[in-house]
């Protein structure tokens, strides 16, 4: 059985995070701060630097990089970053298994949604081209791209799924999907592979799985 699998116990409900956690965009999120950073006159982030410091709200992440906002605010920042990953994303691959997973979820009778703290319209578009639209009840994103987190969005799902929270659980990579979990009253399940190191996830006192390198 396959360790998402076997971790689920008696969930009936998965809420499933998108970037990281389905979708491997890491590589991509760190070339893209890494040029823009560079444009700055400050050094790029390596793989490793950029897990440690990824968090949310963006904007207090983009401020332990040290972007100057009074040189460039961080709405500009902020769109810039989106406008290249959107250029690119297109190349990222969904983590391998991913398809089976869904899959095999679905035909044990698990109902799912995604959860994102990407634009909702993107959301979309990138799960309808990568062919996997039809595995979700939901796919909520936010309003715009400022990534400034999900439990608004995450209270809108939840009030929408209904039914006991005990059986709902949400799968993620970082510890805001931790957080966003214990707001909205749920369990959640993290992957290592992701945004964020193991070391962040195992701090959060959720269930932190490790398949994933």
């Amino acid at each position: 059985m396959h360790p998402i699998l076997d971790a689920l116990g008696n969930k009936a409900h998965v809420i499933w995070d998108w970037n990281g956690t389905l979708l491997d965009d890491v590589q991509l999120c760190v070339g893209v701060i890494s040029e823009l950073l560079l444009e700055q006159g400050k050094a790029p982030l390596s793989v490793e630097e950029y897990r440690n410091k990824f968090g949310f709200p963006v904007v207090d992440y983009y401020v332990r990089l040290g972007f100057d906002f009074d040189r460039v605010p961080f709405e500009k920042v902020a769109t810039e970053f989106v406008k290249r990953y959107n250029e690119r994303v297109h190349s990222c691959q969904l983590f391998e298994g991913v398809q089976d997973v869904l899959e095999n979820l679905r035909g044990a009778g698990l109902d799912q949604s995604i959860l994102s703290a990407a634009k909702e319209t993107d959301l979309h578009f990138l799960t309808d081209t990568h062919g996997i639209a039809e595995f979700f009840a939901h796919r909520f994103g936010i309003a715009d791209h400022y990534a400034a987190g999900k439990v608004a969005r995450g209270q809108e799902l939840i009030a929408e799924l209904g039914g006991d929270k005990g059986s709902i659980v949400l799968i993620g990579d970082t510890d805001h999907d931790a957080e966003v979990a214990k707001a909205l009253g749920i369990d959640a399940l993290l992957l290592t592979g992701g945004h964020h190191p193991i070391a962040r996830l195992q701090a959060t006192g959720s269930p932190v799985l490790s398949f994933r390198l």
